[in-house]
């Protein structure tokens, strides 16, 4: 018996906010990320598991495209 999975691609914009009092104490700026991590939570409560996540960053707006590939059992 093989298991049959159900696939969700998820797109998520999200601005860069750069954390000012870390950069200093950092050789690289540090990020932090809005809504990434509500987001993650709310597909693995339903069952979903992070398969894949991919970054793109546009240098010129600063802002983050995040592209979460999640997998479930099919039911």
């Amino acid at each position: 018996m093989t298991n049959e999975w159900e696939y969700k691609i998820v797109e998520l914009k999200s601005e860069m906010e750069v954390e000012e009092e870390k950069v200093s104490k950092l050789p690289k700026r540090w990020f932090r990320i809005p809504n990434v991590e509500d987001l993650l939570n709310k597909y693995g409560s339903e069952g979903w598991e992070l398969v894949n996540f991919e970054t793109i960053i546009d240098v010129k707006s600063d802002d983050f495209l995040f592209i979460s590939v999640f997998k479930r059992m099919k039911k």
